[in-house]
């Protein structure tokens, strides 16, 4: 009924105002008892546009006896402490805990546990244990060898001297 409404609605073009829309989002932070009284004071499409919302803002994930007890497992004794953490976060939603009793027991950022809870849903326990750090790439690695076998023939006297001619070999490069 709810679908039928809203598709009613977008046909004949009724908008929504910014106020409608704040409540709806407001309506969704609310208890539920609350959310009763705030249903009942707004039209049918502000009513709509808060179940549609609440979908999407929903994140579904079903996890087997078999994933719990890895994420247990990982949780303590990976030997990357973010992966500790990432499994430590979906560990304790698969214990049946909301996303801001799991900030509360463990003091990270909401968007840093929907992250994590995102990363399980597209690609299981093994998206958790993946990890590639930023490591930025130097100009002169293209040069890299041929600087240790210029260095190698001619050792260079002091360090300033080898970084004029390393300055020199690469073009210019800074390092």
């Amino acid at each position: 009924m709810i679908e039928q409404t809203f598709q009613w609605r977008k046909r004949n073009s009724l908008s929504l105002t910014d106020d409608d829309f704040s409540d709806a989002v407001g309506a969704l932070y609310r208890p539920l008892s609350q959310i009763g009284l705030f249903l009942k004071r707004k039209n049918v499409y502000t009513l709509t546009l808060l179940f549609r919302f609440k979908e999407e803002l929903m994140l579904r994930l079903h996890f087997s006896q078999h994933d719990i007890d890895e994420l247990n497992y990982l949780r303590f004794h990976h030997p990357d402490p973010l992966v500790m953490k990432r499994c430590e976060t979906v560990y304790l939603r698969a214990k049946g805990l909301k996303t801001g009793q799991i900030q509360q027991l463990t003091g990270r950022n909401i968007k840093t546990i929907r992250s994590h809870l995102h990363l399980y849903q597209d690609g299981g326990i093994e998206a958790l244990k993946q990890r590639e750090p930023y490591r930025p790439k130097s100009q002169l690695d293209e040069h890299k060898q041929s600087i240790e076998q210029e260095f190698r023939q001619r050792p260079p006297a002091s360090i300033k001297e080898a970084c004029e001619r390393i300055f020199q070999f690469g073009g210019g490069f800074v390092f």
